[in-house]
């Protein structure tokens, strides 16, 4: 039955990519990024920042907008087949990172997510032990409510973000622990400045006259530097007489989702691809390969471990990664992955090395 669901939801996101490939074009080829107006970064200049992070891995698959933006309703719509691949998910990215390496999220995942907070309640024991950490530059949540609610008045008005911070409806995990980031360093901001020079460079793919795209960076880079809410550019694009449900529209709101992670990138935090679930139309090129989660996932299809490592409770698959042959597996698995070796190869390296047989025994398989 697991292995029926695994394959309707690879259906299902398959056919979603396609349908949004397809609406989106051939949109937005950012390989270089302008931060500022003067700064050029190419994606190999960006993945080498990347590359020095310290293990730090965004989990961007329980991002409201990158969910919709993937052709998904998000939140409670989800159904059970899709709650698995992103259980699974967050499961192979638990095992990828290295000893001192953890998945980050910023409170606005936790705040406006209801996944989100469903998936971290399930996986207490990761979070409890600091793999699971939320990356802010606040002390605590109770900080960062205070600064959202001064930030976001304008925004409100619109339900899911008055339900996150204003009347928020649910109890926080008291254990989740801070990844503190410098408090100079302003996500958002920087987000925009990225998107506001890929959007200069870019305006010849966007379906929209140059004219009207200029304008709405214009007018958001007066605007959104408080908060950069797609809400308050749409605002401006029907200020503007032009329809957010357009394709330029909907291009600009992906190039912006696209900044975010790249900024993100760009504090060391690494972006991992090959989601089943979120398009990689929308995760910036540098996105490290060793977080590539389509190729993990091939790796334990190869084996046949994948309801094993679905099987495995959250405790369990601590213990497990824990195991030094496990560990060791993995460290190979991944700094094979980051020389952009495909599964099929890494699989052979580990049989001529004998890592196999005690990996897939760790998982109760002999």
């Amino acid at each position: 039955m697991a292995k029926e669901d695994s394959q309707t939801a690879s259906s299902a996101a398959t056919e979603r990519r396609d349908v949004i490939a397809n609406f989106y074009g051939p949109v937005i080829n950012s390989n270089v990024l302008t931060v500022g107006g003067d700064v050029v970064l190419s994606d190999a200049q960006l993945l080498s920042i990347t590359a020095q992070s310290t293990g730090r891995v965004l989990l961007c698959s329980v991002d409201l907008e990158l969910l919709e933006l993937s052709g998904i309703t998000p939140d409670q719509s989800l159904g059970a087949d899709l709650r698995a691949v992103l259980d699974r998910e967050l499961r192979l990215l638990l095992l990828a990172l290295p000893p001192e390496g953890c998945i980050v999220i910023p409170p606005t995942y936790y705040c406006e997510s209801a996944v989100c907070r469903e998936l971290l309640t399930h996986h207490l024991p990761s979070v409890e032990s600091g793999y699971i950490r939320l990356v802010t530059e606040f002390v605590d949540l109770d900080e960062y409510f205070d600064h959202k609610k001064e930030r976001y008045s304008k925004a409100r008005q619109f339900a899911h973000y008055r339900d996150a911070y204003y009347t928020p409806r649910y109890t926080p995990i008291t254990s989740l622990p801070f990844e503190k980031t410098p408090k100079h360093t302003s996500i958002g901001s920087r987000a925009l400045d990225i998107w506001s020079g890929a959007l200069a460079s870019d305006a010849s793919q966007i379906a929209l006259p140059l004219s009207v795209t200029r304008e709405i960076r214009n007018r958001s880079l007066d605007t959104e530097r408080p908060a950069f809410l797609w809400e308050n550019v749409a605002e401006h694009v029907q200020n503007i007489n032009q329809n957010p449900t357009s394709l330029g529209a909907q291009q600009i709101r992906a190039l912006k989702s696209r900044a975010y992670l790249a900024a993100y990138s760009l504090a060391g935090i690494a972006v991992p691809h090959g989601s089943r679930i979120i398009t990689d139309l929308v995760i910036p090129a540098m996105a490290p390969h060793e977080y590539n989660i389509r190729a993990w996932q091939r790796i334990f299809e190869i084996l046949g471990l994948i309801d094993a490592l679905c099987g495995v409770s959250p405790a369990q698959l601590l213990r497990v990664k824990h195991r030094p042959e496990v560990a060791t597996t993995i460290a190979t698995i991944r700094s094979l992955f980051a020389k952009k070796l495909p599964a099929d190869a890494v699989i052979g390296i580990l049989q001529r090395r004998r890592l196999l047989r005690t990996f897939a025994r760790a998982f109760g398989r002999n």
